[in-house]
């Protein structure tokens, strides 16, 4: 049985999730996903339980089930982390015979994918092996706050977890259905399909809102009885030096620059903005070939300190010592807790190589971006991003991690930009795809619900049967 008492809308999307036997929970991030997905899982009673997570997301799921739920009835749990099978072949081949073999027994199977935008490629290896399973399930779970950020094709892998061949059939029929395509010729006189746009758009979402369950933090928050959270975004621009500014231009112009005797070239328009975007945080990453080996020595050379001058009179005004600074590379971290050093602020590091122990015990916290998962840092209200990269879903799921639902009353977010370069471009990329989340996640449901509000305004005596007949139902 349940612990934990579910909060009104926890307990609409179980009600939702209940109807079928797969289903998506895309509620936003700090919403309690893990608490309506047990809570699911006490209704189905299965006898095994499978959860396909984030390897950083582990501890997390264990302390939940211990925190939520009590087994009262035999049931076994097994988390695994999208990475295992997909290194291990002898591993994934376990888990194919183990859950058909358990299956065909009469055994009851209930499939977990967590933070399932893992799966949305439908290709990679991670995906087929969630998919497949999946099939062998008699109940699946799909759980992400953040399912999509750039096009209706990432949305296809995981309904066909959830609803396999119901949903939207074959991938090959999805993209015939509701994708645009136009052809290309290679240079080598090849041909190949470049996406060009989207139709049957109205009937794509109402699938999507058929099979999934959507409610954003505020929303949940005003279930609550709560007022939504203030959030405050600030744009911090600073210039680059003459230096800089000059390597800049000649790595965007000619895909090379010289420092200090290092050729440091960016062959490749993804390796270009990667270079771009380093020259803007004051280094560049160089890998140095070793004579007489395959191997390369990764060098970190200097070219500015614009950005962390721009972060000192940032922090310099700051009256919270309670923050979280982000960052994309590693030598920016480590450049960031050196200026803590000198401000004298306690701070402690989460990234490939950090762990976090799950304590707020010091004045800040330096976050990866990439690491942003699964972590609470809400004790913070003020959240500075001194670089990001390109993916939405990563944002997002970084800057949650300060929220808190009962608590947080407002947050402060702070970016670091240079001025007329490459992160101005980082910024704008990441609204633009806000915008289309919001389209297929938010801006649908509300519409539909507008309508539906319209037409019991345009028909009272409709309105007025109706609580007739759930005033008879609950009595």
């Amino acid at each position: 049985m349940l612990r934990t008492e579910l909060r009104s809308y926890q307990s609409e999307a179980v009600a939702a999730a209940l109807q079928h036997d797969g289903f998506a929970l895309f509620p936003e991030q700090r919403t309690g996903k893990c608490l309506i997905a047990l809570a699911i899982v006490d209704a189905r009673k299965p006898d095994v339980v499978v959860i396909v997570c984030p390897k950083k997301a582990r501890l997390t799921w264990e302390s939940e089930i211990e925190k939520h739920l009590d087994l009262n009835w035999d049931c076994a749990f097994y988390i695994i982390n999208y990475q295992q099978p997909v290194k291990n072949l002898a591993l994934r081949g376990h888990w194919y015979k183990f859950t058909k073999d358990f299956v065909d027994s009469g055994g009851t199977l209930m499939v977990i994918a967590d933070e399932s935008h893992h799966i949305k490629k439908p290709g990679t290896a991670q995906s087929r092996f969630v998919r497949t399973i999946g099939k062998r399930a008699q109940w699946r779970l799909a759980l992400t706050g953040t399912p999509i950020d750039k096009g209706y094709e990432q949305i296809w892998a995981t309904f066909d977890f959830v609803q396999h061949k119901v949903a939207f059939g074959t991938y090959a029929q999805f993209k015939n259905r509701y994708v645009l395509y136009d052809e290309k010729e290679r240079r080598d006189g090849r041909q190949y399909k470049v996406i060009t746009g989207y139709q049957r758009g109205p009937e794509l979402l109402r699938i999507i809102h058929q099979y999934s369950y959507r409610i954003t933090f505020n929303e949940a928050r005003i279930a609550m009885g709560k007022k939504p959270v203030t959030i405050r975004k600030r744009k911090v621009y600073f210039d680059l030096s003459e230096k800089s500014q000059k390597l800049y231009d000649q790595m965007d112009k000619e895909l090379q620059v010289t420092v200090d005797g290092l050729d440091i070239e960016a062959p490749l328009p993804v390796t270009k903005v990667q270079k771009l975007q380093q020259i803007c945080g004051g280094f560049l990453l160089h890998q140095q070939r070793i004579p007489g080996q395959k191997k390369r020595k990764r060098l970190v050379v200097p070219v500015g300190d614009e950005k962390l001058t721009c972060l000192m009179q940032v922090l310099s005004g700051m009256d919270d010592r309670k923050l979280v600074i982000c960052a994309r590379f590693t030598h920016e971290i480590k450049a960031i807790n050196e200026l803590l050093d000198e401000f004298k602020w306690t701070h402690k590091e989460i990234s490939g190589s950090s762990e976090w122990d799950g304590k707020f015990n010091t004045d800040v916290v330096v976050m990866q971006v990439r690491s942003g998962l699964g972590f609470d840092l809400s004790e913070a209200n003020t959240y500075i991003f001194y670089s990001w990269d390109h993916s939405y879903i990563t944002f997002e799921q970084s800057r949650f991690r300060i929220m808190d639902m009962e608590r947080t009353q407002q947050i402060n977010y702070h970016f670091l930009i240079a001025r007329d370069s490459i992160e101005e471009e980082y910024f704008e990329a990441i609204a633009r795809k806000k915008d289309f989340s919001t389209l297929v996640l938010d801006k649908y449901r509300k519409t539909q619900a507008a309508q539906r509000r319209g037409a019991a305004r345009k028909n009272p005596r409709r309105v007025r049967k109706a609580r007739e007949r759930q005033l008879k139902l609950d009595v």
